[in-house]
């Protein structure tokens, strides 16, 4: 009932938007809390859904009510499914087992704490998505790391959701550290998943630090977006090449869609002039 729901609104959107009506294939859907995900037959049904910059999908899920809603390729869904058990297989580590249940059979652990850092990128979404595997902190970190705009998008974000967070987490850092300094200087221990990390995973005394994208490549959109660390972004021009390799490896991990790759290279690349 909601695939043919589904249809009959894309199309009606369509129509309001100026644009013929379509047969779009919908191989299934996923309701994730307020998030739905949409697999399609083919990358063009995707687009389709997708529309015109954004805006199909976009009125979509305001006419459905969900708070987001994830448009994919079933076949990306089928590649993803397939590397989880390859990482399954080859970390002997607990927390990525599970994380690799959660995403194979639907498993969550409650009663396993976690911990992730809210510094730049897609960070808020994968703390959203870890709470709903774990019991969950966030960990939002004092300006410059976190500027007050920033800040304040995390905040709403983690309340609206009611994620666990600790409130500005104080970490000393100067405007010439590089990406992946957070190892060093976070007092947390535990399992510690971060973007600020340049390994897929590091154990560090009584920490484990997890890069979640590196080992389980799923794609966001930029709606929360938050965006490279501003420490970085001061030292750019010693983290410039190591940001667009950043940027260049989300593509083929299946992170980034290119032409948005493409808008992050431009971007940085002017910021560095």
């Amino acid at each position: 009932m909601l695939i043919k729901k589904i249809k009959e609104e894309v199309n009606r959107i369509r129509e309001e938007l100026g644009m013929e009506k379509v047969d779009v294939s919908i191989v299934k859907v996923e309701e994730r809390g307020d998030t739905l995900i949409i697999y399609t037959k083919t990358r063009t049904d995707k687009s389709i859904i997708i529309g015109p910059g954004g805006w199909v999908v976009g009125k979509l899920r305001e006419k459905l009510g969900y708070n987001l809603i994830k448009v994919e390729d079933y076949s990306d869904k089928i590649l993803f499914l397939e590397r989880v058990k390859e990482i399954k297989k080859s970390y002997d580590d607990k927390v990525i087992k599970y994380l690799a249940n959660y995403f194979l059979e639907n498993k969550i652990y409650k009663n396993i704490r976690v911990y992730s850092t809210i510094t730049c990128q897609y960070d808020l979404y994968i703390a959203n998505l870890l709470n709903e595997v774990f019991d969950l902190t966030a960990i939002l970190l004092n300006p410059p790391i976190l500027p007050s705009r920033k800040y304040k998008k995390a905040k709403e974000f983690l309340e609206d959701r009611d994620i666990n967070y600790i409130d500005n987490k104080k970490i000393e850092v100067n405007f010439k550290e590089f990406c992946g300094f957070l190892p060093n200087k976070l007092d947390v221990d535990g399992y510690i998943f971060t973007s600020c990390l340049k390994e897929s995973y590091l154990k560090y005394k009584d920490r484990v630090f997890i890069n979640f994208l590196k080992l389980f490549p799923l794609k966001f959109d930029r709606l929360n977006y938050l965006e490279f660390c501003p420490i970085c972004i001061q030292n750019l021009n010693n983290n410039f090449k190591f940001l667009i390799k950043n940027i260049v490896d989300s593509v083929y991990w299946g992170v980034r869609e290119p032409t948005d790759a493409a808008e992050e290279i431009v971007k940085l690349s002017r910021v560095r002039k």
